[in-house]
């Protein structure tokens, strides 16, 4: 059975799938499942697989009831739910799959946004944070910048260490506004064509 699970959803609140924890002797596994339909189908399955492409991000409802928040980008599902508790006046979203699927993911819905991505602590969160720099600006973001994790914090520092640890909205907010601005978006996205499996939502 998964040790945590976290619920994906579309703009408007319906159930396209979930990404699951399993933790066993090997470690810990990440593991999406997802409800999809064949092409030109019209039953549905679900399937231990992720979304193709390009996937959602997780936080999407949220996203799209608050037009006029600001955004935070984070790495990992563990880390949005954390970063929503510690700073409630953002919409905060992350990619499936992890850090090295950032380019799968769908960024569209940041056009025009206020960007802000809070990368964890490590060589893999800084490719992470440029990568979404480079999406979200494809995506005509209104702006874009990066945090820059705190000095003296443990390898893979990220919002839910920060929020175990006693961080409070406060500093979160402070951490934020400390974020480096990048270059402000450039011209329109092209849109990746759709694959042969629709995701659904239920």
């Amino acid at each position: 059975k998964p040790t945590s699970r976290w619920t994906y959803t579309d703009q408007d609140g319906r159930l396209v799938g979930y990404v699951a924890r399993f933790d066993g002797p090997d470690g810990k596994e990440f593991r999406p499942l997802t409800l999809l339909r064949q092409k030109g189908g019209t039953e549905t399955s679900w399937r231990w697989t992720s979304w193709p492409t390009p996937r959602p991000l997780y936080g999407l409802q949220r996203l799209a009831e608050r037009p006029s928040a600001p955004v935070l980008v984070v790495e990992g599902e563990k880390a949005a739910d954390a970063a929503a508790r510690l700073l409630p006046a953002f919409a905060v979203v992350t990619s499936p799959n992890g850090s090295k699927s950032c380019d799968k993911a769908d960024w569209t819905p940041l056009r025009g946004r206020a960007v802000t991505i809070w990368p964890d602590a490590d060589a893999a969160g800084l490719a992470f944070a440029k990568a979404v720099q480079r999406t979200a600006t494809e995506a005509e973001a209104a702006s874009v910048a990066i945090i820059v994790p705190p000095q003296g914090v443990s390898v893979g520092w990220d919002a839910a260490d920060a929020e175990s640890s006693g961080w409070d909205e406060r500093r979160a907010a402070d951490l934020v506004a400390a974020a480096v601005p990048s270059a402000a978006a450039a011209g329109p996205r092209h849109r990746r064509p759709r694959q042969r499996d629709d995701v659904i939502g239920a």
